[in-house]
């Protein structure tokens, strides 16, 4: 082609003056600035902002407990104020609706549960009074565990989500833990159950569902996914799972106080009635459906 063609002369120009722009472009934006506080004033205080608030607003589903630092910087009521509460600065509790429809219950198929309710929790730890063991390769922030998610159902071994996985259970393929221990770079893992047992504190593995390292100025946040039956008096981050004191290590320990044990039960009694009047009728389907049609009993002896 000529080079005093038009169309190639336009095109080189254009080059000339793309390629900078592009250059530019690739440089990396600065982080963006933490947002200012300004002084907490009656109007900021938990109790004009939620518990007094007139008009239609949102209901907050938590259950509460926190220690007096957290009361009085984040102005909240002094009621849920505990000094039971170790290793933590905050909890708050709640019971979310589950987001599908589960069914196969008895082994029916057609028995679904649509009211079924998952629950979580949301743990606020100071960075200076109880600090966690991060791992710097991970995001500051990030959703590692939602079972809304389609890539829940689609995913698997021969098509798996880009991102770190984990060493712990055998290889699960779920998203890889955010603490490690900083000597052996081994995965940590969140553990609810009964820690102050004289034989055993075992418990069951609490699923990260989110974390920010830092929501608020030198405060981390990490929400867990716990049962919705009897809560736990402590959970506690080690890098295996604990049946016996004994066992592993254990990184980091947070106790519950017995009083917002309570609560929380308070808070789950309607969902505990709905589920036990589902398993109640579904029972009572099973039973009806053996007595009108039973199942004949297998031969042993092979048919020739």
């Amino acid at each position: 082609m000529n080079i005093y063609d038009p169309i190639f002369s336009r095109g080189m120009i254009l080059g000339v003056v793309l390629l900078p722009m592009m250059a530019i472009a690739q440089v990396p934006l600065p982080p963006l600035e933490y947002l200012k506080s300004d002084p907490p004033t009656e109007k900021t205080s938990y109790a004009s902002r939620i518990a007094n608030r007139k008009g239609v607003h949102d209901a907050d589903p938590h259950v509460y407990v926190y220690n007096a630092e957290f009361a009085r910087r984040f102005q909240m009521p002094d009621e849920w104020v505990s000094a039971e509460l170790k290793g933590v600065d905050a909890v708050a509790f709640r019971e979310v609706p589950h987001p599908y429809k589960t069914c196969g219950w008895g082994g029916n198929p057609k028995a679904c549960r649509t009211d079924e309710v998952r629950c979580e929790m949301d743990m606020y730890f100071d960075q200076t009074r109880n600090p966690l063991p991060w791992d710097d390769r991970m995001n500051p922030v990030d959703t590692l565990f939602d079972i809304a998610k389609s890539s829940w159902f689609i995913g698997s071994l021969a098509n798996q989500e880009m991102r770190p996985r984990t060493s712990l259970w055998g290889g699960v393929p779920l998203p890889r833990s955010p603490f490690t221990d900083p000597k052996t770079g081994k995965e940590l893992m969140w553990q609810g159950g009964y820690w102050n047992s004289d034989k055993d504190r075992g418990g069951s593995h609490w699923g990260i569902a989110s974390y920010d390292r830092e929501p608020f100025a030198g405060m981390s946040l990490v929400t867990v996914g716990v049962g919705c039956s009897e809560p736990a008096d402590a959970c506690w981050l080690s890098s295996s799972s604990v049946r016996y004191k004994e066992k592993a290590q254990t990184y980091k320990l947070v106790t519950f106080p017995q009083i917002w044990r309570v609560r929380v039960r308070q808070a789950l009694r309607e969902s505990r009635a709905r589920a036990e009047a589902f398993f109640k009728r579904e029972g009572e389907k099973a039973m009806k459906a053996l007595s009108e049609s039973p199942t004949p009993s297998q031969s042993i002896v092979p048919v020739q």
